[in-house]
């Protein structure tokens, strides 16, 4: 009797296996980037989870799709700059032609290939969206919440959050989308600003105008207090780790964060999507703990 119970509660695999799945493409690789955003950086993360965690590749996001956020102008923008671009080692800068702020994009380039590894990292938020998923985190470059419907800035391309939310069934329920990116993820803010379903919440130190300086950085109790009067439906967390990178954090206040917003998911659908984190020694390291927080508390 009692070997049957050691096999019934202690050897079921299904209480060993991680809860929190994970959304990968190798297309990435096609965005080779410049600065530290490199391909790199997503490759060791990968390689770390891939032996432990279950990986699902998704599909590639359609035009159709991925003009729910962007306009056309922006995407054939895109387009035609991936097309100039003759090899992988000639870039082009994106130019952001909003009157109001003309100038060259800091960093942000197309190379031959990116529009390709952008379709697809939107392919990995509209897969991850998806209801068969309780818990997962999205590994995907080129990242996102600098991205606004006819610009981009920050090495995002296309808007892999908003494209992910407007492409699934939840796009309705009640979102709350948590930054703990070291920047404020103005696309994603302002193409949400005016929905009453969706809340945006930053943990950002760097805000990129002068607009958004207003803002406050804001504490953990107004965490536990947006969550407890708008009740969310779905936990959708920007992972930033450029916080870390940069100084403006120690781990052990990063993760204490983290640890209060994870909280949250018990009851949730839970999205993590990663975002910056560019030390390519330490990336690995910081996801894995993430994860392992989100499973505990699922």
């Amino acid at each position: 009797m009692y070997v049957q119970f050691y096999l019934n509660n202690f050897l079921r695999t299904d209480c060993l296996k991680p809860k929190v799945k994970v959304v990968y493409s190798p297309y990435h690789r096609l965005h080779v980037g410049t600065g530290p955003e490199l391909p790199e950086r997503v490759d060791v993360v990968w390689r770390s989870l891939e032996v432990e965690r279950e990986i699902f590749e998704p599909k590639k996001a359609s035009e159709k799709q991925i003009l729910k956020v962007h306009t056309k102008n922006f995407l054939d923008v895109v387009k035609k700059l991936d097309k100039k671009a003759k090899s992988l080692s000639q870039y082009f800068f994106l130019v952001n032609n909003n009157k109001k702020y003309q100038r060259v994009i800091d960093g942000t380039c197309i190379v031959r290939g990116s529009f390709e590894a952008a379709c697809y990292a939107c392919g990995s938020t509209i897969e991850a969206m998806k209801d068969v998923y309780k818990a997962v985190f999205v590994l995907l470059r080129p990242p996102s919440h600098h991205s606004h419907k006819n610009f981009t800035h920050g090495f995002c391309i296309f808007n892999n959050t908003c494209v992910g939310i407007e492409n699934s069934k939840g796009r309705n329920k009640r979102i709350l989308i948590v930054d703990l990116d070291l920047h404020f993820g103005d696309g994603v803010y302002f193409f949400f600003r005016k929905r009453k379903n969706i809340m945006y919440i930053s943990f950002s130190f760097i805000r990129l105008n002068k607009q958004l300086e207003l803002l406050k950085r804001p504490t953990v109790k107004d965490l536990n207090n947006l969550v407890s009067s708008f009740d969310p439906q779905i936990l959708y967390v920007i992972l930033g780790y450029d916080s870390l990178d940069f100084g403006y954090m120690k781990p052990e206040e990063f993760f204490e964060l983290l640890k209060n917003v994870l909280k949250h998911a018990s009851s949730r659908k839970l999205v993590m999507e990663l975002s910056g984190g560019y030390d390519q020694n330490k990336l690995p390291t910081y996801v894995k703990k993430s994860l392992e927080m989100a499973d505990k508390v699922l």
